[in-house]
């Protein structure tokens, strides 16, 4: 039977926890328990810890194949009529230091799981990464949990050593990647320590051999420098974390709605005293997908949300810091229960902790954990030259004392002392196109369009002082709205019916005031609002369109902001340390940001 069996050779490696050993009888009921649900009353083939010698070392393997009825998926409940029987197989390689399995169609089993240790993720990541290795595709996450923070995304290329720009890299954790190392082609899975060779399928003693080979690789790695160093690197999780307080948390759990859609997740459902009801959780993700702060309430961490408070006051989720990782904890999410088409049943808080489906931020912005490591962002501080040059000085903003300034029924222009009048009386002049777009599903507080560019204003006042919170509101606007530079032409026209009318805002007392400006700001003699709409249009279809963004802050000072940042990086004394870094930490986002849609980015500010 054996020479039948054929495996793809993708495989989970670790290594043997050194305070537990495996033993005969062990891997026996591992066995009795992952196959109590197969059909027949034998197993179709099992061999129990079978000695082995693999490139001259000797090993043990295990290997049990049954087959189990399950669910189709295209039916609601299960029915002992109507089902579908599929091959279940574990494999199990004990290897010098390293335990390595093979399973599909098994459920996890928690006694196998204690005789695991994570292989580091350092190790890992650059496992099969050398210099001669082909980068070709990588799923990244993102370590800012912002709200308009991109969550994560993926890149794949021929090779993206050669095409892709690594600045802002730091920002992002690897999840998983596929490269081509020593004419093979990997995929690996970082988060679950899953390493796939791309070659087909074969026979046992062929994949015993393989995956000897990858643990043989794995006790011969010597980390060197490598394309995976541009991104945020890891750092040790025992001796950094008691420093560290969590301030955030933001779960990533789209993995789990693709689930639903590919019929990987049959179900969820939550359970009552009444019984289980179906949960359709798809809907609460999406619904309240947002950073989640992190307080102390009776020496507890716990989660909570200023949007959503009494909800997650309900789900008392707690964070809990552990010897060696972080993990989350709720009465709630023990009560929802997860079917998967292989058969496993997990509670939802099971699925988050083993796939490290959340990423926590600290007291200290550079540090973020994700995939049960802590991450620093290590080279924020050498891009400084490169963020203090999107700065312009323009020292007419010293005199500005609101945003907008002051309103009557009759006004036809803003305040002399605005920022809104400074754009358009002093910063922008030369554009022949000025659109008003402030309020109401607006794209920027200006839009100018000339001869091949497109600029978007996004103004924002405050007192000087380096306001982190103030600048995050205008960055976020900013990113939000980077889409929105290059329109469909029928989202382009249904701005018509907001720009022929007159400004209309709430002024001080709360009350609106239908003012005399006219949207239009500027616009050719002659010319009327669909001439310069058809403009507008006009510009969108050039292949060489330059597209820019403008912040427009009076609260930040480029001297200042310039300062603070080389006493970071020179580790002299700073006041306000946690404000400085924060706004590094936002500014490389808008930076990445905007390089990615071929935006360029300018913050006009005081000198």
């Amino acid at each position: 039977m054996i020479n039948e069996i054929e495996i793809a050779e993708g495989a989970y490696f670790y290594k043997k926890n050194s305070s537990k050993s495996i033993s005969d009888t062990a891997i026996k009921n591992i066995f009795i328990e992952l196959s109590k649900g197969r059909m027949t009353r034998s197993h179709t083939f099992k061999i129990e810890r079978d000695d082995i010698t693999i490139n001259n070392n000797s090993a043990k393997y295990s290997l049990c194949v049954f087959k189990q009825k399950f669910k189709p998926s295209i039916l609601k409940e299960f029915n002992d009529n109507e089902y579908e029987i599929k091959f279940c197989h574990i494999l199990i390689l004990e290897y010098l230091d390293y335990i390595v399995i093979s399973k599909k169609n098994v459920q996890k089993n928690t006694s196998l799981e204690s005789y695991l240790e994570d292989i580091d993720y350092s190790t890992l990541s650059k496992l099969y990464a050398g210099d001669q290795s082909k980068f070709h595709k990588l799923h990244l996450d993102n370590l800012d949990v912002s709200q308009l923070a991109m969550r994560s995304k993926s890149v794949e290329a021929l090779e993206l050593k050669d095409s892709f720009s690594t600045f802002g890299a730091n920002n992002y954790a690897i999840r998983n990647m596929r490269v081509t190392s020593n004419g093979h082609v990997y995929s690996l899975s970082l988060g679950t320590s899953r390493i796939n060779r791309h070659n087909g399928k074969v026979d046992v003693v062929d994949f015993l051999n393989w995956i000897g080979s990858v643990c043989d690789d794995i006790s011969l790695f010597k980390s060197s420098t490598s394309f995976v160093d541009s991104f945020a690197v890891p750092v040790p999780f025992q001796t950094k974390i008691a420093s560290l307080t969590p301030k955030g948390v933001l779960f990533k759990l789209s993995d789990v709605i693709d689930k639903i859609e590919q019929g990987e997740i049959l179900k969820v459902t939550y359970v009552t005293d009444h019984g289980e009801k179906w949960l359709d959780i798809s809907k609460y993700i999406l619904k309240y997908d947002s950073a989640l702060e992190v307080i102390l309430h009776n020496g507890d961490k716990v989660l909570c949300s200023s949007e959503n408070t009494f909800l997650f006051k309900q789900i008392d989720i707690r964070l809990k810091v552990l010897k060696s990782s972080i993990k989350i904890n709720s009465t709630e999410f023990k009560k929802i229960m997860v079917y998967f088409s292989s058969g496993e049943v997990t509670t939802f808080e099971e699925y988050i902790n083993k796939n490290n489906s959340f990423v926590v931020t600290f007291d200290d912005p550079h540090i973020a954990y994700h995939s049960r490591k802590l991450f620093e962002n290590s080279n924020l501080l050498s891009y400084i030259d490169s963020f203090m040059s999107i700065f312009e000085p323009c020292p007419q903003l010293n005199t500005v004392g609101s945003e907008k300034g002051s309103f009557s029924t009759t006004s036809t222009d803003f305040s002399a002392d605005s920022i809104f009048n400074k754009v358009e009386t002093v910063i922008d002049t030369d554009s022949p196109y000025m659109y008003l777009d402030d309020l109401g599903n607006e794209w920027a507080d200006h839009i100018t369009v000339s001869d091949g560019v497109i600029k978007f204003y996004h103004s924002k006042h405050g007192d000087n002082g380096l306001s982190a919170s103030k600048f995050q509101d205008v960055v976020g606007q900013a990113q939000k709205n980077l889409g929105n530079l290059v329109p469909h032409f029928n989202r382009l026209h249904a701005k018509k019916d907001k720009w022929k009318k007159n400004f209309k805002i709430k002024n001080t007392d709360n009350q609106s005031v239908q003012t005399s400006i006219k949207r239009v700001r500027r616009i050719p003699n002659g010319e009327q609002l669909k001439d310069g709409i058809e403009y507008y249009e006009k510009q969108l279809q050039n292949p060489n369109l330059r597209k820019t963004v403008y912040l427009v802050v009076n609260f930040i000072s480029k001297n200042n902001l310039r300062n603070g940042l080389f006493a970071l990086k020179n580790g002299t004394p700073l006041q306000r340390k946690n404000e400085v870094v924060q706004i590094l930490w936002f500014i490389s986002s808008l930076i990445s940001s905007c390089k990615e849609q071929g935006v360029e980015i300018r913050i006009l500010c005081l000198p």
